[in-house]
């Protein structure tokens, strides 16, 4: 767990320096357009090194951590230029409750694969299906998490 947990960590501060920067409309400058190219590189000599055995490489997700920020510029770039075009309604609902997703999914999935597999339910061999099913009651179970969380901040806030 703890290992898990230093990996991850860096990219939940990730996400809130963007969230920082986006809400705060913080321009992007060429040096750091040029760290992401560079991270980039890094990222795929890295896994040019280890012969792009990430799966079995002990410390796989600090690799990722390189290709995480360019990623999440591309898709930023991406949804910017769609935002004419399409709604993103949902992705502000799954933003509201992404805290309470990042804090459940894990142990949904586990719950419903090890569920899947004591009753020798399985749907498709590349779990297209079970995963269907774990986001769509994760999200379910984090909506109601965010709403209990939020009644009890009123009953304490109440309470001065």
């Amino acid at each position: 767990y703890i290992r898990c947990f230093t990996e991850r960590v860096p990219v939940f501060f990730l996400g809130i320096f963007l969230g920082y920067a986006s809400k705060k409309n913080i321009k992007i400058s060429k040096k750091f357009i040029f760290l992401n190219i560079a991270l980039t590189i890094i990222g795929i000599l890295i896994m040019t090194y280890i012969k792009w055995d990430v799966f079995n490489y002990n410390n796989k997700y600090l690799v990722y951590l390189l290709w995480t920020m360019p990623f999440l510029f591309l898709v930023a770039f991406i949804f910017e230029r769609l935002q004419s075009f399409v709604s993103f309604k949902w992705l502000i609902f799954i933003g509201s409750i992404s805290l309470e997703v990042y804090l459940i999914h894990e142990r949904m999935l586990f719950v419903f694969t090890e569920g899947f597999s004591k009753i020798g339910l399985q749907f498709d061999n590349y779990q297209i299906v079970t995963n269907t099913i774990v986001i769509f009651f994760t999200i379910l179970a984090a909506w109601i998490y965010q709403k209990m969380i939020n009644i009890i901040n009123k009953k304490i806030i109440h309470l001065d």
